[in-house]
């Protein structure tokens, strides 16, 4: 009986062990998803800036 329960508490503690190792796996993921976006979204605004700024130049506005 206590081999049966002891097995049991060591069970529980690996699944939580597992699931906080794929919580820390998901907040690591999810950190680097942020810094991912943020490094492509000042790329894409760096190239959105170099693209618009000669952009009327290049081609004059025929409503003007």
């Amino acid at each position: 009986m206590t081999a049966n329960i002891s097995g049991r508490s060591v069970h529980l503690s690996f699944i939580s062990y597992q699931s906080s190792i794929i919580n820390h796996q998901l907040s690591v993921i999810s950190y680097q998803l942020s810094v991912i976006s943020k490094v492509m979204g000042g790329l894409g605004t760096g190239v959105w800036s170099s693209f618009l700024i000669p952009y009327p130049l290049l081609f004059p506005n025929p409503y003007s």
